[in-house]
Protein backbone atom coordinates (compact mmCIF):
# COMPACT_ATOMS: atom_id res chain seq x y z
CA UNK A 1 0.00 0.00 0.00
CA UNK A 2 1.17 3.41 -0.96
CA UNK A 3 0.83 6.94 0.54
CA UNK A 4 1.84 10.00 -0.77
CA UNK A 5 1.94 13.60 -0.60
CA UNK A 6 3.97 16.44 -1.99
CA UNK A 7 6.49 15.93 0.19
CA UNK A 8 7.05 12.32 1.31
CA UNK A 9 5.98 8.71 0.69
CA UNK A 10 5.57 5.62 2.27
CA UNK A 11 4.86 2.19 1.75
CA UNK A 12 2.93 -0.40 3.92
CA UNK A 13 2.24 -4.25 4.11
CA UNK A 14 -0.93 -5.76 4.89
CA UNK A 15 1.63 -8.67 7.18
CA UNK A 16 2.24 -7.05 10.51
CA UNK A 17 0.57 -3.29 9.15
CA UNK A 18 4.63 -2.61 8.94
CA UNK A 19 6.01 0.81 7.40
CA UNK A 20 8.37 -0.87 4.84
CA UNK A 21 9.40 2.31 2.64
CA UNK A 22 10.07 5.76 4.21
CA UNK A 23 11.46 8.26 1.24
CA UNK A 24 11.59 11.98 0.68
CA UNK A 25 13.02 13.59 -2.66
CA UNK A 26 13.98 9.73 -4.03
CA UNK A 27 16.03 9.25 -0.94
CA UNK A 28 15.07 6.53 1.63
CA UNK A 29 14.92 6.68 5.15
CA UNK A 30 13.87 3.32 6.79
CA UNK A 31 15.89 -0.02 6.73
CA UNK A 32 15.33 -2.40 3.66
CA UNK A 33 14.74 -5.90 5.97
CA UNK A 34 18.15 -7.31 4.53
CA UNK A 35 18.43 -10.97 6.63
CA UNK A 36 22.03 -10.37 6.33
CA UNK A 37 21.69 -8.11 9.35
CA UNK A 38 17.86 -8.09 10.42
CA UNK A 39 14.89 -9.08 7.87
CA UNK A 40 12.56 -6.47 9.44
CA UNK A 41 11.40 -2.99 8.75
CA UNK A 42 9.51 -1.70 11.65
CA UNK A 43 7.44 -4.20 13.38
CA UNK A 44 4.53 -3.49 15.40
CA UNK A 45 5.14 -5.16 19.42
CA UNK A 46 1.92 -6.61 20.75
CA UNK A 47 0.67 -7.86 22.87
CA UNK A 48 4.06 -8.39 24.83
CA UNK A 49 7.34 -6.16 24.44
CA UNK A 50 10.50 -8.06 24.93
CA UNK A 51 10.69 -11.30 26.46
CA UNK A 52 8.53 -12.88 28.97
CA UNK A 53 10.81 -15.50 31.04
CA UNK A 54 11.34 -18.72 29.27
CA UNK A 55 8.89 -17.68 26.93
CA UNK A 56 5.79 -18.11 28.89
CA UNK A 57 3.96 -16.11 31.53
CA UNK A 58 0.44 -16.83 33.97
CA UNK A 59 -2.86 -15.97 33.53
CA UNK A 60 -5.20 -16.33 36.72
CA UNK A 61 -2.63 -19.40 37.39
CA UNK A 62 -2.81 -20.26 33.79
CA UNK A 63 0.76 -20.55 31.74
CA UNK A 64 0.35 -19.68 28.39
CA UNK A 65 3.38 -19.02 25.58
CA UNK A 66 4.24 -16.15 23.93
CA UNK A 67 7.76 -15.15 21.83
CA UNK A 68 9.65 -12.31 21.73
CA UNK A 69 7.60 -9.31 21.52
CA UNK A 70 4.50 -11.00 20.27
CA UNK A 71 2.55 -12.34 17.47
CA UNK A 72 0.96 -8.97 15.32
CA UNK A 73 4.21 -8.04 13.65
CA UNK A 74 3.60 -12.19 12.20
CA UNK A 75 -0.16 -12.07 11.65
CA UNK A 76 -1.97 -10.64 8.38
CA UNK A 77 -4.03 -7.55 9.14
CA UNK A 78 -7.28 -5.85 7.65
CA UNK A 79 -7.42 -2.90 5.49
CA UNK A 80 -10.40 -1.16 6.64
CA UNK A 81 -9.55 2.37 5.13
CA UNK A 82 -7.04 3.75 2.39
CA UNK A 83 -6.46 7.14 0.78
CA UNK A 84 -3.92 8.79 -1.00
CA UNK A 85 -2.51 10.37 2.08
CA UNK A 86 -3.99 8.26 5.37
CA UNK A 87 -4.83 4.03 5.48
CA UNK A 88 -6.24 2.19 8.81
CA UNK A 89 -5.63 -1.49 9.08
CA UNK A 90 -6.85 -3.72 12.11
CA UNK A 91 -6.32 -7.26 13.86
CA UNK A 92 -8.73 -8.92 16.12
CA UNK A 93 -8.18 -11.55 18.07
CA UNK A 94 -8.85 -15.09 16.87
CA UNK A 95 -9.21 -18.95 18.33
CA UNK A 96 -5.45 -19.41 17.36
CA UNK A 97 -4.40 -16.15 19.18
CA UNK A 98 -6.36 -17.10 22.14
CA UNK A 99 -4.77 -20.02 22.34
CA UNK A 100 -1.47 -18.25 23.59
CA UNK A 101 -3.11 -15.00 24.81
CA UNK A 102 -6.34 -15.31 26.45
CA UNK A 103 -7.65 -11.98 25.97
CA UNK A 104 -10.45 -10.57 22.95
CA UNK A 105 -8.72 -7.41 21.23
CA UNK A 106 -8.81 -5.01 19.00
CA UNK A 107 -6.00 -3.59 17.21
CA UNK A 108 -5.97 -0.53 14.90
CA UNK A 109 -3.51 0.79 13.23
CA UNK A 110 -3.66 4.41 11.51
CA UNK A 111 -1.28 6.30 9.00
CA UNK A 112 -1.61 9.65 8.78
CA UNK A 113 1.04 11.56 6.26
CA UNK A 114 1.08 15.70 7.07
CA UNK A 115 4.07 17.42 4.97
CA UNK A 116 7.20 15.85 5.77
CA UNK A 117 5.77 13.66 8.69
CA UNK A 118 4.00 10.56 9.12
CA UNK A 119 1.84 10.14 12.15
CA UNK A 120 1.27 6.68 13.44
CA UNK A 121 -1.58 6.49 15.59
CA UNK A 122 -2.28 2.62 17.20
CA UNK A 123 -5.67 1.68 19.18
CA UNK A 124 -6.16 -1.46 21.55
CA UNK A 125 -10.04 -2.29 21.90
CA UNK A 126 -10.93 -4.66 24.94
CA UNK A 127 -14.19 -5.88 23.61
CA UNK A 128 -14.74 -8.44 26.68
CA UNK A 129 -16.40 -8.04 30.12
CA UNK A 130 -13.38 -8.20 31.88
CA UNK A 131 -10.21 -6.95 32.29
CA UNK A 132 -7.20 -7.65 29.58
CA UNK A 133 -3.49 -6.72 29.88
CA UNK A 134 -1.24 -5.82 27.06
CA UNK A 135 1.92 -4.15 26.08
CA UNK A 136 2.61 -2.35 22.89
CA UNK A 137 5.53 -1.18 21.08
CA UNK A 138 7.36 0.16 17.86
CA UNK A 139 10.50 -0.59 16.40
CA UNK A 140 11.44 0.96 12.84
CA UNK A 141 14.67 0.96 11.99
CA UNK A 142 16.19 3.70 10.18
CA UNK A 143 19.21 4.26 8.05
CA UNK A 144 22.50 5.42 9.46
CA UNK A 145 23.98 7.90 7.33
CA UNK A 146 27.79 7.23 8.12
CA UNK A 147 30.91 9.37 6.93
CA UNK A 148 34.44 8.54 6.82
CA UNK A 149 34.71 10.31 10.21
CA UNK A 150 31.57 9.06 12.29
CA UNK A 151 28.78 7.14 12.27
CA UNK A 152 26.46 9.91 13.04
CA UNK A 153 24.71 10.47 16.37
CA UNK A 154 21.44 10.35 18.16
CA UNK A 155 20.11 13.09 20.37
CA UNK A 156 17.68 12.22 22.98
CA UNK A 157 15.17 15.52 23.97
CA UNK A 158 12.58 15.57 27.13
CA UNK A 159 9.80 17.81 27.08
CA UNK A 160 9.36 21.07 29.05
CA UNK A 161 6.72 23.57 29.92
CA UNK A 162 10.16 25.50 27.53
CA UNK A 163 9.65 22.79 24.26
CA UNK A 164 12.03 20.02 23.91
CA UNK A 165 15.39 19.95 25.44
CA UNK A 166 18.11 17.88 24.99
CA UNK A 167 19.06 15.41 27.86
CA UNK A 168 21.66 16.40 30.10
CA UNK A 169 22.22 13.01 31.66
CA UNK A 170 19.99 9.75 32.28
CA UNK A 171 19.47 6.29 33.80
CA UNK A 172 20.25 3.89 31.68
CA UNK A 173 18.88 -0.13 31.89
CA UNK A 174 20.55 -2.96 30.01
CA UNK A 175 20.11 -6.47 29.07
CA UNK A 176 21.85 -9.49 29.50
CA UNK A 177 22.74 -12.23 26.97
CA UNK A 178 19.32 -13.85 27.34
CA UNK A 179 17.58 -10.64 26.21
CA UNK A 180 16.31 -10.72 29.97
CA UNK A 181 16.76 -7.13 31.82
CA UNK A 182 19.82 -6.98 33.86
CA UNK A 183 18.86 -5.86 37.95
CA UNK A 184 20.07 -2.24 38.40
CA UNK A 185 20.35 1.33 36.28
CA UNK A 186 23.58 3.01 35.08
CA UNK A 187 24.14 6.92 35.08
CA UNK A 188 24.95 8.02 31.60
CA UNK A 189 25.67 11.56 31.30
CA UNK A 190 25.15 12.90 28.16
CA UNK A 191 26.71 15.95 26.09
CA UNK A 192 23.79 17.82 24.23
CA UNK A 193 21.36 15.04 24.70
CA UNK A 194 23.87 13.24 22.10
CA UNK A 195 24.87 9.12 22.07
CA UNK A 196 27.12 7.86 19.18
CA UNK A 197 25.64 5.38 16.64
CA UNK A 198 29.21 3.34 16.82
CA UNK A 199 28.66 -0.24 16.75
CA UNK A 200 30.31 -0.57 20.02
CA UNK A 201 27.70 1.63 22.10
CA UNK A 202 25.46 -1.09 20.93
CA UNK A 203 27.16 -4.72 21.61
CA UNK A 204 25.67 -5.48 24.85
CA UNK A 205 22.30 -4.81 23.11
CA UNK A 206 19.67 -2.65 24.05
CA UNK A 207 19.77 0.95 25.53
CA UNK A 208 16.61 1.50 27.67
CA UNK A 209 15.39 4.20 28.93
CA UNK A 210 12.52 3.90 31.71
CA UNK A 211 10.33 6.57 33.31
CA UNK A 212 9.48 8.63 30.53
CA UNK A 213 13.22 10.30 30.10
CA UNK A 214 12.90 11.22 26.54
CA UNK A 215 9.82 12.18 24.48
CA UNK A 216 11.57 13.14 21.12
CA UNK A 217 14.90 12.18 19.46
CA UNK A 218 16.64 13.10 16.28
CA UNK A 219 19.08 11.20 14.22
CA UNK A 220 22.21 13.19 12.91
CA UNK A 221 24.36 12.28 9.97
CA UNK A 222 28.40 11.70 10.38
CA UNK A 223 28.62 15.38 9.28
CA UNK A 224 26.20 16.41 12.65
CA UNK A 225 23.34 17.11 9.75
CA UNK A 226 20.01 16.01 11.51
CA UNK A 227 18.07 14.13 8.69
CA UNK A 228 15.40 12.13 10.78
CA UNK A 229 13.43 13.20 13.98
CA UNK A 230 10.76 11.23 16.24
CA UNK A 231 8.14 11.85 18.56
CA UNK A 232 6.75 9.94 21.11
CA UNK A 233 5.36 12.01 23.79
CA UNK A 234 3.45 9.57 25.83
CA UNK A 235 5.50 6.06 25.76
CA UNK A 236 7.31 5.65 29.49
CA UNK A 237 10.14 3.47 27.81
CA UNK A 238 12.27 4.24 25.12
CA UNK A 239 15.01 1.45 23.41
CA UNK A 240 17.73 1.97 21.11
CA UNK A 241 18.78 -0.77 19.26
CA UNK A 242 21.43 -2.01 16.33
CA UNK A 243 22.22 -5.76 16.06
CA UNK A 244 25.35 -7.03 18.37
CA UNK A 245 28.78 -7.13 16.74
CA UNK A 246 27.13 -6.18 13.40
CA UNK A 247 27.98 -2.68 12.78
CA UNK A 248 24.80 -2.79 11.21
CA UNK A 249 23.65 0.18 9.09
CA UNK A 250 20.73 1.25 11.16
CA UNK A 251 19.54 1.54 13.95
CA UNK A 252 16.19 1.48 15.59
CA UNK A 253 14.12 4.21 17.97
CA UNK A 254 11.61 2.29 20.31
CA UNK A 255 9.30 3.79 21.74
CA UNK A 256 7.30 1.08 24.07
CA UNK A 257 4.53 0.91 26.73
CA UNK A 258 6.14 -2.28 28.36
CA UNK A 259 9.30 -4.14 28.76
CA UNK A 260 10.52 -7.33 28.69
CA UNK A 261 10.81 -9.31 32.40
CA UNK A 262 13.94 -9.76 34.54
CA UNK A 263 15.43 -13.27 34.29
CA UNK A 264 13.04 -14.92 36.87
CA UNK A 265 10.32 -17.47 36.80
CA UNK A 266 6.92 -16.17 35.59
CA UNK A 267 4.36 -14.38 37.25
CA UNK A 268 1.03 -13.39 36.11
CA UNK A 269 1.13 -11.03 33.37
CA UNK A 270 -0.64 -8.66 35.70
CA UNK A 271 2.67 -8.64 37.60
CA UNK A 272 4.83 -7.30 34.90
CA UNK A 273 6.91 -4.07 34.71
CA UNK A 274 4.81 -1.47 32.60
CA UNK A 275 2.07 -3.42 31.68
CA UNK A 276 -1.17 -1.60 30.50
CA UNK A 277 -4.33 -2.65 32.14
CA UNK A 278 -7.61 -2.14 30.37
CA UNK A 279 -11.25 -2.35 31.36
CA UNK A 280 -13.94 -4.15 29.99
CA UNK A 281 -15.25 -2.04 27.01
CA UNK A 282 -12.12 0.51 27.09
CA UNK A 283 -9.95 1.74 24.59
CA UNK A 284 -6.20 2.70 24.68
CA UNK A 285 -4.56 4.69 22.41
CA UNK A 286 -0.61 5.79 21.33
CA UNK A 287 0.51 8.53 18.95
CA UNK A 288 4.00 9.13 17.83
CA UNK A 289 5.34 11.16 14.44
CA UNK A 290 8.54 10.52 12.52
CA UNK A 291 9.76 13.45 10.66
CA UNK A 292 11.82 13.35 7.40
CA UNK A 293 14.28 16.64 7.61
Amino acid sequence: MLLQNQFISVEIANHGAELTSLQKDGIEYLWNADPKYWKRHAPILFPIVGKVFDNHYCVDGVQYGLPQHGFARDMDFQVVESADTQAMLELRSTEETLKNYPYPFLLRVCYHLEDNKINCCWTVENPSDSDMYFQIGAHPAFLIRETKSSRGTVQLLNKTLCGYQPLQEATLSTLDGNGYLNDGRLPMALQGGEISLAGENFDGGALIFEHSQAQSAILADGDGKPYLRMTFDDAPVLGLWSPEGKNAPFVCIEPWHGRCDYDFAPNDISDRDWINRLPAGGQFKFNYTIELL
